[in-house]
């Protein structure tokens, strides 16, 4: 199964694509500054890994990048949208 990481995922362009991407059957991290907006998804889908980031700070990204091999094992894509 295809791990994907998804910055600014909370609403618009991101979300959409997150929830086309779980419904497809893949692992997807969603990085957001808000992330309230995701908890139905996030009820819905097991494989929603959901996390609060500010990508415009490196220490916050490494440790949310970290965060999200540790539970899938590797990031397969990342999808910039933030």
């Amino acid at each position: 199964m295809k791990n994907i990481l998804i910055t600014g995922a909370a609403n618009g362009i991101g979300y959409y694509l997150a929830r086309q991407l779980l419904s497809e059957g893949y692992n997807v991290t969603v990085l957001d500054l808000k992330t309230d907006n995701l908890s139905s998804l996030c009820e819905e889908y097991d494989s929603l890994f959901s996390l609060t980031c500010d990508v415009r700070d490196l220490k916050q990204m490494e440790i949310c990048v970290s965060k999200s091999v540790k539970k899938y094992g590797s990031i397969d894509c990342a999808v910039h949208n933030a």
